[in-house]
């Protein structure tokens, strides 16, 4: 399986400028959001679903742990303010799909009671 990948040169300046201009605003979370999409979309041969239970939620427990999201993105080179992303709903441990992709963790969410 391919892992998504950006040029080093631009990880490197990305993370660097997002360091020094430490920015919280909710544009920068929503464009963090969006790219970090699009590498689990990728990594999910086109699907986000996909790319989320493969990748980030192999259990399927519609969350992924701190340390296994670091581990994965850091191999897609992806720079973000992780705190910010996790910290969205008090839950400083865990990151639900939910958070990052409303529309499809209610989807599945519900989907998940229904086979229950």
């Amino acid at each position: 399986r391919e892992k998504p990948d950006k040029a080093s040169g631009d990880y490197l300046k990305r993370g660097v400028t997002r360091m020094t201009h430490h920015q919280s605003s909710d544009v920068t979370l929503r464009s963090e959001r969006e790219e970090l999409v699009e590498l689990i979309t990728a990594a999910g041969s086109g699907s986000l679903m996909r790319g989320w239970r493969t990748t980030l939620d192999t259990e399927g427990e519609l969350q992924v742990d701190y340390d296994d999201f670091c581990r994965v993105t850091g191999t897609w080179k992806w720079v973000g303010d992780i705190n910010a992303l996790f910290g969205g709903d008090g839950d400083l441990d865990h990151l639900q799909l939910s958070e990052i992709a409303p529309k499809e963790g209610k989807l599945m969410t519900n989907f998940m009671k229904w086979i229950k």
